[in-house]
């Protein structure tokens, strides 16, 4: 299980994130979509 509570980023002095709370139980599965340059990489590394 991946459980992330209030997660913040802030780049180049904008928040990408900010009080991000996710649970993802085991043998979910979750995909993760958006425009380029939303933060999902980010988001990934972060988590990673």
């Amino acid at each position: 299980m991946l459980d992330i509570d209030k997660l913040s980023v802030i780049y180049e002095s904008s928040p990408l994130f900010a009080n991000l709370s996710l649970t993802i139980k085991h043998h979910e599965i979750v995909a993760l979509t958006g425009p380029s340059g939303s933060g999902k990489t980010t988001l990934l590394r972060c988590i990673a």
